[in-house]
């Protein structure tokens, strides 16, 4: 069982703690039908819009300012494309959260099945988000000029 580690207001302790939250997720879709453990359902329920919300803030804030300064119009797109699947994993976690509280509420998923495939879509994409993103700042993210005269 995964643990669900603590906040952090950093992009990536904000990245960390979502891909914490898809081993949890990963755990609980691996546990269906029969393993619930409603202790984990709760806390992941209780924290998954949150920590959503907080970290496209925090991609929007941070490495989005990045992205045009580096990329120019080129990351116009870029920036479109995330700030759709922003919209769609924000749904998505509102809809995980609902059918994991419903579960720990009754003790039992309505639709095992369908709740393991949407755990496992979200987790799925959330950890590619967070990869290309990654990968993003990586490519675009402004370095301070040397003082040492090299580049």
């Amino acid at each position: 069982m995964s643990v669900l580690p603590h906040s952090n207001d950093t992009l990536d302790g904000s990245h960390q703690l979502l891909l914490g939250l898809c081993d949890s997720l990963e755990d609980i879709a691996d546990a269906l039908p029969y393993q619930i453990n409603p202790v984990l359902c709760g806390q992941v329920a209780e924290r998954l819009e949150r920590l959503v919300q907080n970290t496209h803030q925090l991609e929007e804030d941070v490495l989005f300012p990045q992205l045009i300064a580096g990329g120019g119009t080129q990351a116009q797109s870029i920036i479109k494309r995330l700030r759709h699947e922003h919209v769609i994993d924000s749904g998505a976690a509102n809809e995980i959260a609902d059918a994991l509280t419903t579960m720990v509420r009754t003790g039992r998923s309505q639709a095992p099945e369908t709740l393991g495939y949407l755990l496992r879509s979200f987790f799925e994409s959330v950890r590619r988000h967070v990869q290309s993103e990654r990968e993003l700042a990586r490519l675009f993210v402004i370095r301070p000029p040397s003082h040492d005269g090299s580049l």
